[in-house]
């Protein structure tokens, strides 16, 4: 531009000219050529508002600005400009953002415009750093009848996709919005393998099923795994929820050798980040069982200051019950683990998730473990399960299709019914502190008069072998019994009143039922009856104590709901 330019005659012309060329390496007329100096922000700036990006730039400050205006202009005016350059732009972090915008606030066919334009390089785009977030953003805010190309074309390169940081990302977010068949589908492409497609019968089996009816295709599915678990691992790409699928799968069918010398060691700090979900609350209990005292050690000093969290996850606080069964350094669970515990013992003890490791400790008979924990007893110690201290992993799988062979592992030394005493022995006296403040409110506590009623189960019906030698206090349990005997569960609303307050904490004094206002409430019988029997089904019971001779409907503390105008029924009418 500057070389063509042509150099006017006035002094301030040449003066503007003389300013360029000090910034661009180019001079006057006749004047020698210069070495070109770095330009600075500001240049760098005007030059990029002198294009194309500054009107793109403008047009994206309208877009994303939050009000009621229609966009629809301002966003063809942009696919207009970088229709022919999505493809190439939509990996810069100036551009990303603004197709973002579009995304967000753009029709479904303008949707459907920038889809076209990609089409066929989602998975380039996908494994960008920036250009990842458009392939979600497009995921986001398609339809579900437009999402279909793009996810096929998705799970087409999950392979390729799981290996890569900023791919993972995409095809989780596709994964953890599909249904159960196309999770099925993508972790049959995950191994890229044309038998394991074949064997699916049209995707409709799974890859167990897979593999349980073929096992040449196990044999070689598994060697794939195994390369994709080792990369993934040692690069820490462990977030993703297909990951730790694929992770549960390399622990029960890869071989037990590989296992132990190539993932664990890098997977065991990155434990306390996947144990929250379903599957990676299995993979860390396996680690637990396959490693010895000085990774278990190593495993629970990642669980610091994260103890909590960990027993109030849904799928987390059962891995710390097999942990408290499996570790034999007694001392060590409770420094680590109980004693950071304890510091939350009003949870431990109310709480429907947190109350699980007493009950668990409670309950060390099959039979009573059965009422809580039916469908954990694969994974918990119970007096009817046998060999809790050993368990089998795979020693070597053949290509022949053979069955994997097998090998016995002993898990453990110590007895687990001894580490249960223990852990009781440390929590029970923390249990009774809290309790003596007032038995009875803790008594009305659905899950802590839950563990109240196993501690009572436990001290007097539990056979002396299970227990430990652990006796509980007479006192506490006389007091517990007392309690027990005397007091009801109470359930509070949780409704709000229409002047903000919550009328499930207030207990009000128990008050006879007011009359209607034609007569007392015994007129009309036949129709009173249900509404002194009790609250409808689908609303809870106020926390109030019942009146002493007979049962009924309590009315709510005066000054907290606004007074309404009853109707006449027809018996009283009459």
């Amino acid at each position: 531009f500057f070389a063509t330019m042509v150099v006017p005659g006035s002094k301030k012309d040449l003066a503007k000219v003389s300013a360029k060329s000090k910034a661009f390496g180019k001079s006057g007329k006749g004047a020698k050529k210069k070495a070109k100096r770095i330009l600075n922000d500001k240049e760098k700036h005007a030059l990029r508002m002198d294009g194309g990006y500054g009107r793109v730039l403008y047009l994206w400050e309208d877009i994303r600005r939050k009000d009621k205006k229609d966009k629809t202009a301002l966003i063809d005016e942009v696919l207009e400009m970088q229709k022919d350059r999505l493809l190439k732009t939509s990996r810069k972090p100036q551009f990303a953002r603004v197709y973002q915008s579009c995304c967000k606030y753009g029709s479904q066919a303008q949707l459907q415009i920038m889809l076209d334009a990609l089409k066929g390089k989602i998975s380039d785009i996908a494994t960008s750093p920036y250009g990842h977030q458009l392939a979600i953003s497009l995921f986001t805010y398609l339809k579900p009848g437009q999402k279909e190309q793009m996810v096929n074309e998705v799970i087409e390169k999950s392979s390729i996709l799981i290996r890569s940081k900023y791919g993972g990302r995409v095809l989780e977010h596709v994964y953890s919005a599909s249904n159960v068949a196309t999770q099925k589908k993508i972790l049959i492409h995950i191994f890229d393998r044309v038998d394991l497609k074949d064997q699916s019968d049209g995707y409709r089996l799974s890859v167990e099923e897979v593999w349980a009816k073929d096992g040449t295709v196990r044999h070689g599915c598994t060697k794939v795994l195994c390369g994709i678990v080792e990369r993934c691992v040692s690069r820490g790409l462990i977030d993703p929820t297909i990951m730790h699928r694929l992770l549960d799968l390399a622990c029960r069918y890869c071989e037990h050798a590989r296992i132990i010398n190539d993932v664990l060691d890098d997977l065991k700090p990155t434990l306390i980040h996947i144990c929250n979900t379903l599957y990676g609350a299995r993979v860390t209990e396996h680690c637990l069982r396959i490693s010895g005292p000085h990774t278990r050690a190593h495993i629970i000093g990642t669980f610091s200051n994260s103890c909590v969290d960990i027993l109030f996850g849904k799928n987390s606080s059962i891995m710390l019950m097999v942990l408290v069964d499996i570790v034999d350094d007694t001392k060590l669970v409770q420094k680590g683990i109980l004693a950071e515990l304890t510091k939350n013992m009003e949870d431990l003890l109310t709480d429907a998730t947190g109350s699980r490791l007493l009950t668990h400790l409670l309950t060390p008979e099959t039979t009573q473990k059965k009422k809580f924990f039916y469908h954990q007893l694969d994974w918990l110690c119970h007096s009817e399960k046998g060999d809790c201290d050993y368990m089998e992993v795979v020693e070597s799988s053949s290509s022949q299709g053979d069955r994997p062979k097998m090998k016995r592992i002993k898990i453990f030394e110590t007895p687990w019914v001894e580490k249960h005493g223990a852990a009781l022995a440390f929590l029970l006296p923390k249990v009774k502190e809290v309790w003596s403040k007032d038995y009875t409110k803790y008594a009305q506590n659905f899950f802590s008069r839950r563990i109240m009623s196993e501690l009572v189960h436990f001290s007097e019906q539990t056979d002396s072998k299970w227990k430990a030698n652990i006796t509980v206090d007479k006192d506490l349990l006389a007091k517990v019994k007392a309690a027990l005997g005397s007091t009801k569960v109470v359930y509070e609303s949780k409704q709000k009143a229409d002047t903000g307050m919550n009328i499930g904490n207030v207990k009000a004094a128990p008050t006879k039922p007011a009359p209607t206002s034609a007569g007392p409430a015994k007129t009309g019988k036949k129709k009173a009856e249900p509404e002194e029997e009790g609250p409808p089904k689908k609303k809870k019971k106020i926390a109030v104590p019942a009146p002493a001779t007979e049962t009924a409907t309590p009315a709510p503390a005066q000054g907290l709901l606004p007074k309404k105008k009853k109707k006449k029924s027809k018996t009283s009418a009459e």
